[in-house]
């Protein structure tokens, strides 16, 4: 009975395919399920995955470390330009053999460090230029040797070739000198001595030219020059300095948020002011804010700390090239000043004024004061937001991509299956993305409302809710479908009746959109 069964079912498929292949204009159309998009929206889509962290009870904080680097603006050190410039004459005429020194000469040239008094510097780039003018009528040989500047134990030192003036134009060079990690070190000649450059000048006549013949006429100039100094490291004495400085650091937990608000009901802050420097400074908080620039809305901190002089140790040097430096530190508890009405602005700077006074005592260091550049002064802003908060009109966004490149598609529908986990009603839309993602259609007619979790008497959510949008397509949603690739998910959350819920680690809204789609051939 069986084998009867199939035997009839196989002649009757066999008869159809060859019925339909036989037509001379066959038409095939097709439905086919087709997934579009499946995306998640969770606490990392509110406030940026690396922000957020579980707690040992499954619920959900936001954490947030900001550094703030101050002192940066300008540089401690200024070396000046010009570093040594000689005129070599000879008061009568000579005739000097090939490889006879004509002259050597030291050079110890004193650097003004307004106020500083400096042992060692160290550059991360430091470029010297060397310009030799020579008016000789003979080809020169010239040796510089700068004997502050050693690159491990090798002190710089440099020749080169100056060809001979002719009747009509003297000669000249110019050579590019790479101090780049190379130490200078200030103490002069005898080692005894601050801000001085120590050099050794050097002008032979070539040993492969001819016997020349040197009037009183003739000359060579030799002029040494910075031509960049940015410093990384000095040691010495770094004076007795007040920086006044007024900056911005930029907050980026809340990129997520367009618009709307939210209540938070507790946050722990904590501010670290690390003094890098091997000087003690003196510190004053004009202001400490933060801004959301969108809106111009600004919050400063009230705290007693605001205004108060902030008296910090020297740091001190730990001869560890990975970590240098061992920072002074102070710590302030920042829980019970305003900071909650600072963050609830959903805020993308921070701001900060302050004055700082290096060695307000004068040199109590007796010239053991360090400097490393890209380490100064910094505050650091500790955060930690438990999410237990309530949001009024929050929206936040998520970007997903999605192909609908078909072109045999020619009718059906997108069905949208939402699971909320949120113990929060959601508003949602769907847009549609041009190439330079510009919002140029909506999937749905209007923004529809998804409602929350299904909230059980302690405030979890003990099941999802389950909400099926579906969108016809007709020809021009399939054409602005093809027009994109880029799907933007806009939600708009709002607490019911203004209630605080916390957020756990279950808490999401699952997305996915389907094709229902009829293909036509």
């Amino acid at each position: 009975m069986n084998r009867l069964i199939k035997y009839t079912i196989y002649t009757i498929a066999i008869s159809v395919i060859l019925l339909v292949s036989c037509q001379k204009n066959p038409n095939w159309n097709t439905k086919i399920l087709t997934p579009i998009i499946h995306t998640r929206l969770d606490v990392g889509d509110i406030f940026g995955d690396t922000n957020v962290v579980v707690n040992p009870n499954q619920s959900w904080s936001v954490v947030v470390q900001q550094n703030i680097n101050m002192l940066q603006s300008g540089n401690v050190v200024n070396l000046d330009d010009t570093v040594s410039k000689d005129i070599f004459t000879l008061p009568f005429m000579f005739t000097i053999p090939p490889g006879q020194k004509v002259i050597e000469k030291q050079n110890v040239t004193p650097l003004n460090f307004n106020g500083m008094e400096l042992l060692l510097a160290r550059a991360s780039v430091a470029k010297m230029k060397f310009y030799v003018t020579n008016t000789i009528k003979h080809k020169l040989l010239v040796k510089y040797t700068l004997h502050s500047a050693s690159l491990n134990g090798v002190v710089y030192e440099v020749e080169e070739d100056v060809p001979a003036a002719t009747d009509t134009t003297n000669a000249y060079v110019i050579k590019t000198i790479d101090l780049d990690k190379y130490d200078i070190d200030l103490t002069g000649p005898n080692k005894d001595s601050y801000n001085q450059i120590y050099a050794t000048t050097t002008v032979w006549v070539h040993p492969d030219g001819d016997t020349a013949i040197v009037t009183p006429t003739d000359s060579v100039i030799i002029i040494s020059t910075f031509d960049e100094f940015q410093p990384e490291y000095a040691r010495g004495y770094i004076g007795s300095q007040i920086f006044k400085e007024r900056g911005s650091s930029s907050l980026n937990v809340f990129n997520n948020f367009k618009s709307g608000s939210f209540d938070l009901q507790s946050i722990k802050t904590v501010l670290d002011i690390d003094n890098f420097v091997g000087a003690d400074i003196s510190v004053i908080i004009n202001e400490f804010s933060t801004k959301k620039n969108s809106t111009s809305t600004k919050v400063s901190l009230n705290n007693p700390i605001i205004g108060s002089a902030i008296n910090m140790s020297r740091a001190a040097e730990s001869n560890d090239p990975n970590y240098p430096v061992y920072p002074q530190i102070k710590t302030y508890d920042l829980s019970n000043s305003n900071v909650d009405n600072m963050i609830e602005i959903m805020p993308d700077s921070l701001i900060y004024d302050i004055t700082a006074e290096l060695n307000p005592l004068g040199n109590v260091g007796a010239g053991t004061d360090f400097i490393y550049f890209n380490k100064r002064l910094r505050a650091k802003l500790n955060l930690e937001i438990p999410l237990n908060f309530s949001t009024n009109n929050l929206i936040i966004e998520d970007n997903s991509s999605f192909d609908f490149d078909n072109d045999n598609i020619n009718s059906g529908s997108i069905n949208i299956y939402i699971e909320n986990k949120f113990p929060f009603s959601v508003n949602i839309q769907f847009y549609l993305l041009d190439e330079q993602n510009n919002i140029f259609d909506s999937l749905l007619v209007k923004n529809n409302l998804i409602p929350s979790g299904i909230i059980n008497a302690n405030g979890f959510v003990s099941a999802p809710t389950s909400t099926t949008l579906e969108v016809k397509l007709d020809d021009y949603r399939i054409s602005t479908l093809r027009r994109s690739h880029r799907m933007l998910i806009r939600a708009n959350i709002n607490s019911e009746q203004n209630k605080t819920y916390k957020l756990y680690e279950y808490n999401n809204m699952d997305i996915k959109i389907v094709g229902d789609l009829s293909y036509g051939i």
